[in-house]
C-alpha cells in the first residue's frame, strides 16, 4: 500500500516537474522571440551566424524575431546636447574663448553604421571661422559666426552620419586686458558725451 502511494506520488511529481520545465522552456522561447522598441529608439536586426545586419530600420512597438538566429540591436535616436569650449584669435589678434552648445542625433537611415556621439572637433576649422572677424565684428555678428561654426562642424558630423539640429554660443569672453580696454573706451565715450551736453 505504502509503496503504491509513493510510486503514484513520485510519478505525479515527475509529471509536474516535466510540465514546469516545459512551461519554462516555452516561456523562454516566447521571451526570446519578442523585443520592444521604445519611443526615441530604433532597432536593427543582426544575424549572429551569418555575421550580417539587415538594412531595415525597425520602429517603435513590440516585434518578433527568430530566437538565437536574429538579435535586435537597439539604438538611441533622441536629440542630445553637447557643449564644448575653445580658445581662438580674432582677425585683430584678440584672444577669445567661445562656448558652443550643439544639439544632435544620429542619421537614422545609416543605423548602425553611424556614431552615437559627435566626432572629435577639429579646432583648426573653428579657428579659421573666428579669424575672419575682428573682435567687434565677432560680437556684432554672433548669428553669422554661429552659422559658419555650424557649417564647419556639420562637415565632420556628416562623415559620421550625425545630424546637427542646433548650434549656438552660450558664452563669448575676451581676455581680461581687452575687456578692461573696452570698458575704459566705453567710460571715455560716456564722459565725452556728458561734457558735450554740458
Amino acid at each position: 500500500m505504502m509503496n503504491s502511494f509513493f510510486s503514484r506520488t513520485t510519478h505525479l511529481l515527475t509529471k509536474v516537474a516535466g510540465f514546469a520545465v516545459g512551461v519554462g522552456v516555452v516561456s523562454s522561447v516566447v521571451n526570446a522571440s519578442m523585443y520592444t522598441v521604445r519611443m526615441g529608439e530604433r532597432a536593427v536586426i543582426f544575424h549572429p551566424f551569418g555575421g550580417r545586419t539587415d538594412n531595415t530600420i525597425v520602429g517603435e512597438g513590440t516585434h518578433f524575431c527568430i530566437p538565437w538566429l536574429q538579435k535586435p540591436s537597439i539604438f538611441n535616436i533622441r536629440v542630445r546636447p553637447y557643449t564644448f569650449s575653445f580658445v581662438s584669435y580674432t582677425k585683430d589678434r584678440q584672444e577669445v574663448t567661445l562656448t558652443v552648445r550643439v544639439l544632435f542625433h544620429p542619421d537614422i537611415p545609416y543605423l548602425p553604421h553611424n556614431h552615437q556621439t559627435l566626432p572629435s572637433i577639429n579646432h583648426k576649422d573653428l579657428d579659421a571661422v573666428v579669424s575672419k572677424f575682428t573682435s567687434h565684428e565677432l560680437v556684432a555678428n554672433l548669428m553669422d559666426v554661429s552659422a559658419l561654426i555650424r557649417e564647419a562642424l556639420a562637415a565632420r558630423a556628416t562623415e559620421s552620419h550625425i545630424v546637427l539640429d542646433y548650434v549656438s554660443f552660450t558664452n563669448v569672453s575676451f581676455s581680461p586686458e581687452f575687456s578692461r580696454a573696452c570698458e575704459s573706451e566705453i567710460d571715455a565715450t560716456f564722459r565725452d558725451d556728458a561734457t558735450f551736453r554740458d
